[in-house]
């Protein structure tokens, strides 16, 4: 989430759609 831009995290959905993208991509 930290490589993201801010106008993601300004968005709690997307954040939270960032973490299960990672958590998927790493197995």
């Amino acid at each position: 989430a930290e490589t993201h831009a801010p106008s993601r995290r300004a968005n709690p959905v997307s954040d939270q759609i960032s973490l299960l993208n990672t958590a998927f991509a790493r197995g």
